[in-house]
């Protein structure tokens, strides 16, 4: 749980959030039990979204530049997903 309420966030906004992160973050888990493929792949799906959005938050909002590198390994792991997702549905 210290990735989702580290020492500072806790002292900055209270207690009663990071009680609301680790709510949340279970809620979460739980709901990925009740996805018919399973839960593995559409964490792993989540995870190559997140990556994804993250380096367009980089660019958009902090205004950093992408790297060729950072391009490329997005389309690695949005290949990647494409495998995962694909196989499950033909089984």
């Amino acid at each position: 749980m210290g990735a989702t309420c580290p020492t500072w966030s806790s002292r900055a906004v209270g207690p009663g959030c990071c009680s609301c992160q680790r709510r949340s973050l279970a809620l979460f888990a739980w709901l990925l039990t009740l996805h018919p493929t399973a839960a593995g792949r559409v964490y792993a799906a989540y995870g190559a979204v997140y990556v994804s959005v993250a380096l367009v938050w980089l660019w958009v909002v902090d205004g950093v530049p992408l790297t060729l590198r950072d391009l490329v390994g997005v389309v690695v792991v949005l290949a990647g997903m494409g495998v995962l997702m694909g196989g499950a549905q033909r089984g």
